[in-house]
């Protein structure tokens, strides 16, 4: 069951002992539980006797997230939250099984939003087919937890309320115990005798290593002189992969190890090295010399203590040779594999190390990665907190248009309170005071902010604040060309079905994959044959096609050529279709609206998507093996193609009267369509391809309303028009489920005298007071603080409705705002990155896309990627190839890391927002 998708938060790494101590018994034989439920595909529960025994069991359905719930009296732990803890007795049916634990509070979250909080509880013990007691301190426990929000259709964070702690809940993840899987399907996981504790012991790891002190010196571990170590070498890789390892001399280096390898799925040399003294509690860091010749390559670091229990930390290495330290307390436990009969205590025991691995992470590329040296040493920590911290400055990493606002922020506690701008030689020009903002709810950090707004001479410059200081940037009118160039550009890189040649984009050349000539249709009653749907944009990171995200990239695409219709001419953009006498942005577009005619069915009815039935790997279009198919024929995807096709018809009037009058045919039969199939839903296959259910269906028939009417004229869709008004409010940004914006826009832009383009324009007016005054409110100064899946594509949606009311008014100030969300996504933000792929210093290097992944290559410039998500989809607990998430709040929830899928994807229509917002900067100042 799908929307009850658990969120799994990522955890402390602290073992624990229980101890005796004072306990409330909540649950065993004498007091069964309130209530209880099971959730997730077929999954059962329930109180059960067997042999004189009185328990709960949990049949966990393990294709689908599952989980049990009991209810019990309401529990106030608030007192025992620091030192107390939750004692239980479990089994598993074949022994073995992986579950997570969690605590239910009575809804901080609001009226019927539980607020979950969660554990893994193979951390603390292994089920075996015996009663065992598992004791976990609530110390463990995160004080933030997540409640499933169904409209949004996503996990949101809110505060735990200890307090007021009303159910227990074992929960599993998807593909976890697929081995211990019974006759029914179920795996099996029993417990009893629930008590809460006064006094559970643990080991604070963050304490430890924070008051860890030693002189002792760096020492080397590795290479060993002996052929003992080097034979103790084992390489081991996935079905189909291949790895190697040669012993070299490189001078400088010394004796070196060289891997080679190629792999899918995983790759590991490991070492034991009993050979030689294992002590490594003396100190609190390793060094690795590293060689790669990749810009970037990704290492994992495997450690089995002198418990067996193995531990594990992600590291990066730049191109050449780079020393990285990676400090023990950056090791976390490993949540994939653990050896068997370990008895975990969470604990990293250094004292007598069983061995140590290096596993390249760059799957599906081949490369190499060469080991000079590791060593033991005691590097001081860099954390620096308190009232002398060295302060971060986040500014826009390319620059800013001399003659509009230029704002930067200050973070971390510090006693500098100006600022200065320091030209190409480093001279302070310009000086002035920070202005104090707070501590920002959504990171945690202290905010301040400085303005250089009057300083408009155009150069190069950085800013500096005490003995911190940027990286050089422009003040330029011609700033964001470069941008607005590269994010249009983005999209010929996700062609589908197209071979690119190096003289279209350089080094990213590929040949031609999914050639989709010939694909069945599923979900479509009556609908048979295959179909040909060639062409088209791939959807995001995977190969999948969508008209419901395609329809939003085209609107925003299509505005833009409305709008600056001599931005992108012929030549401009490097594309195919370059040299044929028509404007590059209109060829870009005509390529995904070519795939929507395709997509249209004889009756006017338009399928919803394209792609297989299970996710491809991370290889190149043309080495994907998965049967692909048509998906559905739904409304929403009607309506979208609709608007489109309808808009099409107005921008192609000039350069092809006869594409222009076939769009507007298609628009119309889109329409009618749909107005005999009101509520077609959308297909329920998501099993390698999105879902992208459904939003609003109102919003949807009002913007192809809109299009329509300002395309034909019609009187019919004017009523229509009149009747959807009142039921579609204009909002602070569009997205893929809510699109009345996008009609709205329209018609306040082309609706001339007509009133309801005066109501248009009186409430883009009105959300941008309302988005400018969030802005005002919050530390961080952005318009929205959700920080939902794509967070970075709905700030840029509401800069666009602060342009369009700045392109209404000239009012500075939406102006101004517009761009500090520009700056936000360019570097603007608590973590110092920029979120657009090739710009500037901190640029993403690994977005979750299998093009890339596959290719081995750097990005390709200008890609948005998703941005922080405080839901952590991604977490290794919900996803064994997702990473682990360790608590950080919302504005700080983005990795750059290709397996951050929920942070770090890319996507046709937030790209489309990003080309917008920067061709409208890039003509502000345009002489």
């Amino acid at each position: 069951m799908r929307s009850m998708l658990l969120a799994i938060l990522s955890l402390k790494f602290l073992a624990l002992v229980a101890t005796a101590g004072g306990g409330r018994v909540v649950l065993d034989d004498s007091k069964p539980p309130l209530y209880g439920y099971a959730y997730g595909g077929t999954t059962t529960g329930g109180v059960e006797k067997r042999s004189g025994e009185t328990f709960v069991a949990f049949h966990g359905d393990d294709g689908d997230w599952s989980g049990w719930t009991v209810g019990f009296d309401t529990l106030g732990l608030k007192g025992q939250r620091n030192k107390g803890g939750i004692v239980f007795q479990a089994r598993g049916g074949k022994g073995g099984e992986k579950v997570l634990l969690g605590l239910l509070d009575a809804g901080s979250g609001g009226k019927d939003r539980n607020v979950q909080t969660q554990v893994d509880l193979p951390a603390y013990g292994t089920l075996t087919k015996e009663w065992q007691t598992f004791a976990i301190p609530f110390h463990d426990f995160p004080n933030k937890g997540r409640w499933w929000n169904a409209k949004a259709r996503t996990e949101m964070e809110a505060d735990f309320d200890w307090s007021h702690v009303v159910q227990f809940r074992l929960s599993g993840y998807r593909g976890a115990n697929a081995k211990f899987l019974g006759p029914d399907g179920k795996y099996l996981v029993e417990f009893r005798n629930l008590e809460v504790r006064d006094s559970v012991a643990y080991f604070d790891r963050d304490a430890w290593w924070k008051a860890f002190r030693s002189d002792a010196p760096e020492r080397n571990i590795f290479p060993a002189g002996d052929s003992i170590f080097r034979n103790s070498l084992l390489l081991q890789h996935d079905r189909g992969g291949s790895l190697s390892g040669t012993w070299t001399d490189i001078p400088g280096h010394g004796k070196t190890l060289e891997l080679g390898y190629q792999f899918q799925n995983w790759t590991s040399a490991s070492f034991t090295p009993r050979a030689l003294e294992a002590d490594w509690s003396r100190h609190n860091a390793l060094a690795l010399d590293l060689y790669t010749p990749r810009a970037v390559s990704a290492l994992r670091i495997g450690v089995v203590d002198s418990g067996d229990e193995a531990w594990l930390a992600m590291i990066h290495a730049s191109k050449g040779w780079s020393r990285v330290v990676v400090p023990f307390r950056d090791f976390e436990r490993d949540p994939w594999w653990q050896p068997d009969d370990v008895v975990p205590n969470r604990r990293m025991d250094l004292g007598r190390v069983h061995s140590f691995s290096v596993s390249p992470m760059d799957a599906g590329l081949a490369g190499i990665v060469r080991i000079g040296r590791i060593a033991l040493v005691n590097e001081q920590s860099t954390e620096n907190h308190g009232s002398d911290s060295r302060p971060a400055l986040l500014y826009d990493h390319l620059g800013y248009l001399p003659g509009s606002g230029k704002r930067f922020l200050v973070s971390g506690m510090t006693k500098q309170t100006s600022w200065a701008l320091l030209d190409s030689n480093r001279r302070a020009v310009r000086q002035g005071d920070l202005t104090p903002l707070g501590v920002w709810s959504a990171s945690g950090d202290t905010l301040a902010v400085g303005d250089f707004s009057g300083w408009t001479r155009p150069g190069r410059y950085r800013l500096a604040v005490g003995d911190s200081m940027t990286s050089e940037f422009v003040l330029s009118d011609t700033v964001y060309r470069g941008l607005s160039r590269s994010a249009v550009r983005a999209f010929s890189i996700q062609r589908c079905g197209i071979a690119m040649d190096s003289a279209w984009v350089g080094i990213w050349a590929r040949r031609a994959g999914h050639p989709d000539t010939a694909l069945p249709v599923e979900e479509v009653p009556g609908v048979r044959g295959k179909r040909d749907v060639h062409g088209g944009w791939y959807d995001a990171g995977d190969y999948g096609k969508y008209v419901v995200s395609g329809g939003i990239a085209l609107w925003h695409l299509l505005s833009l050529q409305e709008t600056w219709p001599g931005a992108f001419p012929d030549g401009s953009l490097s594309i195919p279709e370059s040299g044929n006498g028509v404007g590059d942005l209109l060829d870009e577009s005509r390529w995904e609206l070519s795939w929507f005619a395709r997509m249209q069915d004889r009756d006017g009815g338009v399928f919803f998507k394209v792609g297989p039935k299970s996710w491809d790997g991370s290889v190149l279009p043309e080495q994907s093996t998965q049967p692909r198919f048509v998906f559905g024929k739904s409304t929403s995807s009607t309506l979208y193609a609709s608007a489109v096709f309808a808009q099409a018809s107005r921008v192609w009037s000039k350069a092809d009267p006869a594409f222009a009058r076939d769009c507007r045919a298609r628009a119309v039969r889109a329409w009618t369509w749909a107005c005999r199939n009101p509520a077609n839903p959308t297909p329920e296959n998501g099993g390698g391809t999105g879902i992208y259910p459904e939003g609003p269906l109102d919003e949807a028939r009002f913007w192809a309303a809109a299009e329509l009417w300002l395309a034909t004229g019609a009187k019919t869709y004017r009523e229509d028009l009149s009747r959807l008004a009142p039921r579609v409010p204009f909002k602070s940004h569009a997205w893929w489920q809510d699109v009345g914006n996008l009609g709205w826009l329209s018609i306040a832009r082309l609706g001339g005298k007509d009133v309801l383009a005066g109501t248009a324009r009186e409430k883009i007016r009105m959300q941008a007071d309302s988005i400018l005054a969030r802005m005002d409110a919050s530390a961080g100064r952005v318009p929205d603080e959700s920080f939902w899946w794509g967070s970075n594509d709905v700030e840029l949606g509401c800069a666009v409705t602060l342009a369009n009311a700045y392109m209404l008014d000239s009012k500075p100030e939406w102006r101004d705002a517009a761009l500090e969300v520009l700056d936000y996504v360019l570097g603007r933000n608590v973590l110092g990155s920029s979120f657009v792929t090739g710009t500037g210093p901190g640029s993403p290097q690994h977005p979750h896309h299998r093009l890339f992944r596959a290719e081995g290559l750097p990005p390709f410039p200008g890609f948005l990627v998703g941005g922080p998500n405080s839901g952590h989809e991604d977490d290794v607990s919900k996803d064994v190839d997702g990473v682990r998430w360790n608590g950080e709040p919302p504005a700080r929830s983005w990795r750059d890391d290709d397996r951050s899928y929920a942070t770090n994807e890319i996507a046709v229509n937030w790209n489309a927002s990003l080309a917008w917002v920067a061709c409208w900067a890039d003509h502000l100042e345009r002489p």
